[in-house]
């Protein structure tokens, strides 16, 4: 039997964690700006609450190993603000928090008639940002 990653262990605490309060605490509009009680996050913070973000149960929450928090979001949580096509046939994706995501190729890459998406850390789906969406259909689909 394999060892338990820390993934799979917050993973499983998760699941068990209550819900601290049915109404969210943050919102994430339609441009992947973050709010906390409707007041706009610094992207310090909204880069450090990200990374404990969480889709599961078609919601979005928060995860500590004390509390699960809910997240309202208007779309998706994640604007993606650039790619690389690496010769390894990878795409290295940059978010608009700064961080960086590895997809295997380019497969991971959902393309819908208005806009193109893909599946990140903890469940969480990002989509293109306007120019990156062009970028993408000009470098990848048209040619």
């Amino acid at each position: 039997m394999s060892e338990p990653t820390s993934e799979s262990i917050l993973k499983d605490f998760s699941l068990r964690q209550d819900v601290c309060d049915n109404k969210p605490l943050f919102d994430i509009d339609v441009d992947g700006n973050w709010f906390y009680q409707g007041s706009p996050l610094p992207k310090k913070f909204a880069k450090l609450f990200y990374s404990i973000l969480f889709y599961q149960d078609k919601q979005h929450y928060l995860i500590t190993p004390v509390e699960k928090v809910k997240v309202y979001v208007v779309q998706e949580p994640i604007k993606i603000v650039d790619y690389q096509l690496l010769e390894s046939g990878q795409v290295e994706i940059t978010t608009s928090l700064d961080t960086q995501c590895m997809l295997e190729s380019l497969n991971a890459i959902t393309v819908l008639d208005d806009k193109i998406t893909c599946l990140i850390q903890h469940g969480l789906t990002a989509s293109f940002n306007r120019p990156t969406y062009y970028r993408y259909i000009d470098e990848v689909i048209l040619t």
